[in-house]
């Protein structure tokens, strides 16, 4: 992305509110809801919510309820929250020690496009000295924007010499979007993005940071809902380098995506076990500039396929 297009999706996600009209009415918006109050299990006195839309659906299965009525229609799914979830209220007490994760939905109100003048004061409001120690703003980072084919690990380095020289800036975070796009020396391409990821690798044990990146899976991730480890791109060796390396998955038939959530799971994590099998459930608002609203751990049960009879 130009420079232009990363300020702007900046200010939207600080604003908590788009520039797009379309999006400024009021939408559905997923909102973390606790199985046990699903299926009207719960019975804690300190219960928030009321309700029940599945008596006989186990609370580890509740978020899964949901996917199948999206899959069906999105009128079946206006039909459960327009019909039996009329009344239905999310009982948001996510720290309960019985709390088992799902999603519900709630409409949000409708506002007027952000604009320019707005988005300025949201970024001066950010970035207002916070408390007595002037020095320490808060938010505080910095953006270093490239043409595609000109950046290289070489010039990185080079731009975190010249911020700290110059700035005193040094960062806990280092992130770079991404790793494949930028350009190696290397002669050979088969050698390239090893040495591009041995470089970022490189940057971390210099600098002490946290060096966050992405990376493309192979085509045949088009087909799969859960990425593993046979689909990487262009060359395996890039596990060699990493610290843990994390899958983002959407079913294929693009259910998870109309309910506005994301997986990930655990590929690879040095000095622990990596399991394609432990996945994260993140619920988003994408059209308000908000890729995290909120998260839980899939619980749902899942059952080992039957080996087929010779």
């Amino acid at each position: 992305m130009t420079e232009d297009q990363q300020l702007r999706r900046i200010c939207i996600s600080l604003a908590g509110r788009t520039d797009k009209p379309k999006f400024c009415r009021a939408m559905r918006m997923p909102v973390l809801e606790c199985g046990r109050n699903f299926n009207d299990e719960c019975d804690r006195d300190e219960r928030k919510g009321s309700g029940c839309i599945d008596s006989k659906c186990p609370p580890e299965k509740a978020y899964q309820t949901i996917k199948d009525t999206v899959a069906k229609s999105e009128e079946a799914l206006d039909e459960l929250l327009d019909g039996p979830g009329k009344d239905y209220k999310p009982c948001g007490m996510d720290k309960c020690p019985d709390f088992i994760g799902s999603i519900w939905f709630q409409m949000s109100k409708p506002c007027k496009p952000l604009t320019v003048d707005e988005a300025q004061a949201t970024v001066n409001e950010f970035f207002k000295p916070k408390g007595k120690v002037i020095k320490r703003m808060r938010g505080k980072f910095k953006l270093s924007t490239y043409y595609n084919g000109t950046l290289s690990i070489k010039e990185i380095r080079a731009v975190l010499d010249r911020w700290e020289q110059q700035d005193n800036f040094i960062p806990d975070v280092v992130l770079i979007d991404y790793m494949d796009l930028l350009i190696d020396p290397t002669n050979e391409f088969r050698h390239k993005q090893n040495e591009i990821w041995k470089g970022g690798r490189r940057i971390s044990q210099e600098r002490h940071a946290l060096v966050v990146t992405a990376t493309q899976a192979d085509a045949n991730s088009y087909d799969a809902d859960t990425l593993s480890l046979k689909n990487f791109s262009e060359d395996k060796r890039k596990y060699s380098h990493v610290t843990a390396f994390y899958g983002l998955n959407q079913d294929k038939k693009g259910i998870e995506k109309r309910l506005g959530m994301l997986r990930i799971n655990e590929l690879l994590v040095r000095d622990d076990e990596g399991s394609t099998g432990k996945q994260v459930c993140v619920l988003q608002a994408l059209q308000q500039g908000k890729p995290f609203v909120s998260s839980f751990f899939d619980k749902t049960p899942r059952t080992k396929k039957k080996p087929k009879e010779k």
